[in-house]
């Protein structure tokens, strides 16, 4: 099956390495003689998270189609207040999509001469030294860790102090996805924005792979019973839970390409104030 795979899929060597590596260690993994960590990561080696996350042509669309809804918020915003724009993203990991989306900010900001900064952060900085070292002509960019299911503020952070916000496939991992939403919810000024791209449909692959990290099966909450993931249109119902208005989901049902990819970008708001 696998040579069949490779034969008809050989630009994604680095995913079908991944499952050959997992089924052929699921032995060891169920004995605790290696761990997931090992297997997603083999020898410190972060082949499969660039191929995932940066290098596959699934990750080059989504990340640009973040990078053009990035630009359209900052846009919008930068037209309504003549400030800093503040940008923080969250579960940052590898940076793939960090290193596609902050040349974007710089660039728009630039356009409309409006300061921007931009925060990397994950739950631990594993990554943050090489994606720091491939941005390094950006001092914009801070680096600093933070637990989405963990009180922001006890961490440092300051409430209602960033424009958007950025999430790329971390918010499933999280137990509650209402109460993660609102942690974001809680970090945006008013009329914020935040952009989620998350996985909206499951692969036979996924439960023997991904499945094996701790964070695919922790889910406990109303919209979740047995896979972490969500379709785009239900996405939409949780980021309405969690009080954001306004809310475009760009694939999942509604385009049948990104149908197939199995994958959408919402992009939701917080309610703005009036005067």
């Amino acid at each position: 099956m696998l040579v069949r795979a490779r034969m008809a899929h050989p630009h994604a060597s680095p995913v079908l390495a991944f499952v050959e590596r997992c089924a052929r260690e699921a032995v060891e993994f169920m004995r605790e003689e290696v761990t997931a960590f090992d297997l997603y990561l083999p020898d410190g080696s972060r082949e499969l998270t660039d191929f995932l996350y940066s290098e596959s042509k699934t990750a080059r669309l989504f990340n640009s189609a973040i990078g053009e809804a990035l630009r359209a918020t900052i846009k919008e915003l930068g037209g309504e207040a003549k400030r800093e724009i503040a940008i923080l993203e969250i579960g940052a990991g590898s940076g793939g999509t960090t290193t596609s989306i902050v040349p974007v900010a710089s660039e728009t900001c630039n356009a409309a001469n409006v300061p921007f900064a931009y925060t990397y952060t994950d739950v631990s900085m594993y990554f943050a030294p090489k994606v720091k070292k491939r941005l390094a002509a950006f001092p914009e960019v801070q680096y600093r860790k933070l637990d989405l299911e963990a009180d922001s503020l006890a961490q440092g952070f300051v409430a209602h102090t960033f424009d958007v916000i950025v999430a790329a496939n971390v918010v499933h991992t999280t137990r509650d996805v209402v109460a993660s939403m609102r942690n974001i919810a809680s970090l945006l000024r008013p009329g914020g924005f935040v952009i989620v791209w998350e996985l909206s449909s499951s692969r036979s692959w996924f439960d023997v792979t991904l499945g094996l990290l701790d964070g695919w099966n922790r889910h406990d909450d109303r919209f979740r019973r047995e896979s972490p993931l969500l379709s785009a249109s239900v996405w939409k119902e949780v980021f309405s839970a969690a009080d954001f208005e306004n809310v475009l989901a760009l694939g999942g049902e509604s385009a049948s390409a990104s149908q197939s990819l199995g994958q959408a970008i919402l992009i939701g708001r917080t309610t703005a104030v009036t005067s």
